[in-house]
């Protein structure tokens, strides 16, 4: 059984090929596809926004 962070970069790489996939049809990829980010929290206690893949 794959691990949760296995998978998880699978499906990146899944998504960016259908990415790319709309890119060379001449299709938005923006239309279908929204960019998705969450807070993470540094070693200092400070936290950022991170794209979420």
């Amino acid at each position: 059984m794959m691990e949760f962070d296995t998978s998880n970069y699978y499906l990146g790489v899944a998504i960016s090929r259908a990415m790319d996939s709309c890119k060379s049809t001449g299709i938005q990829p923006s239309d279908h596809f929204c960019e998705v980010t969450k807070m993470v929290e540094l070693g200092s206690g400070a936290k950022r926004s991170e794209v979420e893949k």
